[in-house]
């Protein structure tokens, strides 16, 4: 059942923060168990679900990070910031 409009950026929130516990802890297994093919699967299908939903909530509420996550050649340039 589709929640309500209203409930929408919560439903996301809370979708984005299980896949990302859960990731952490398939991280942390496969740092163990690094040959363990079926956490591994998991891990990829979780990973790939949440690029989903996050797509989903960025076209529906905008950006979710302030920030830009591409390098910077030489120096902060300040004036082009402005």
């Amino acid at each position: 059942m589709k929640p309500p409009a209203s409930q929408m950026p919560l439903t996301l929130l809370k979708d984005l923060q299980t896949a990302d516990r859960s990731m952490l802890q398939l991280t942390l297994h496969l740092g163990q168990y690094p040959e363990d093919k079926v956490a591994l699967d998991q891990y990829n299908e979780l990973s790939q679900a949440r690029q989903n939903t996050r797509t989903k909530a960025e076209a529906a509420f905008g950006p979710m990070r302030s920030y830009h996550t591409s390098l910077i050649d030489k120096h902060w340039d300040w004036h082009q910031a402005n």
